[in-house]
This record gives C-alpha cells, sequence and structure tokens, in this order.
C-alpha cells in the first residue's frame, strides 16, 4: 500500500496492485504531504522535482513565467479556496 485514505490523505492510493481516486471533499484537509526518496547525491533530481513543481504551479495559477512565483502573495479569496491547487514548497533533508 502506498497511500491510504486514514488519517486525513486524500487523493489516490495504492492497494494490491489497484489505483483507486476519491473525488474533492472541501471538508478534507488541505495541507498534504509527499516523501520522495532519492540517493543521496543526486543534483539532476532535485533539479528534475523543483522543475516539476514550478511547472505544475505555473500552470495552476496561471503563470507565464517562474519567476511570479517567487513573489506570488495569495489574495484572501486565493487563502479561502480550498480548491486552489498548488505546491506551497519542499524541503529536502539528508
Amino acid at each position: 500500500m502506498v497511500g491510504s485514505d486514514k488519517g486525513g490523505f486524500k487523493g489516490s492510493f495504492v492497494s494490491g496492485g489497484a489505483t483507486s481516486y476519491r473525488p474533492f471533499n472541501e471538508n478534507d484537509a488541505i495541507f498534504e504531504r509527499m516523501i520522495i526518496i532519492i540517493p543521496y547525491k543526486a543534483p539532476e533530481t532535485v533539479m528534475q522535482i523543483e522543475q516539476s513543481f514550478e511547472r505544475i504551479n505555473m500552470q495552476k495559477l496561471g503563470f507565464d513565467n517562474v519567476r511570479y512565483l517567487n513573489t506570488k502573495e495569495f489574495t484572501e479569496e486565493e487563502r479561502k479556496n480550498r480548491k486552489l491547487d498548488f505546491i506551497g514548497g519542499f524541503e529536502l533533508m539528508d
């Protein structure tokens, strides 16, 4: 099992080789976590992850340049929008 729908997890999860999807529920937790395990010295992989996050956020927020991601300040309406789909950042630990 890669994920579980317990403990606030939402989205897709894999169990026994079958993938299941739950529809969006506005009452679900809006802060989620993803753990990616990569080799210790893998700068290319880290760069690919960062570029993927940037590409997703640019698409979801309607930006045409990555520079806007660094200065974006969410409006009150955006902060309250539980359907706003973006990746808020990531942290690397070794």
